[in-house]
């Protein structure tokens, strides 16, 4: 996908949701984050890290169903905003740069 179709699909989206057993998923939760979609996922270390407590954690089906059936049924905010001046890649470079090589 181009960046430009996936930023489009992201700002449509009403949810991300992500069960996983492990790994990081970082791409495509702070995609997410980035294009305010709420996000509903396993609670990993992983997820807790990428997140700062901007999601929904559930650790079984059910619970996964019902987070997704509320968030489904409210009514969906009339636009979102990026924070891009938190996440655009000066910024994210930056602190790629303080974080992992000093």
């Amino acid at each position: 996908l181009e960046d430009r179709t996936l930023h489009w699909l992201y700002r449509r989206a009403e949810l991300l949701f992500l069960p996983l057993k492990g790994g990081a998923a970082n791409n495509a939760i702070l995609e997410a984050i980035a294009a305010e979609v709420p996000i509903v996922t396993s609670q990993l270390p992983s997820t807790e890290y990428y997140t700062e407590g901007q999601a929904v954690f559930c650790d079984s089906n059910v619970q996964f169903f019902n987070e997704i059936d509320e968030r489904l049924s409210k009514p969906k905010p009339s636009h979102r905003f990026i924070h891009s001046n938190q996440l655009c890649w000066p910024s994210v470079a930056l602190e790629m740069n303080e974080k992992l090589y000093k």
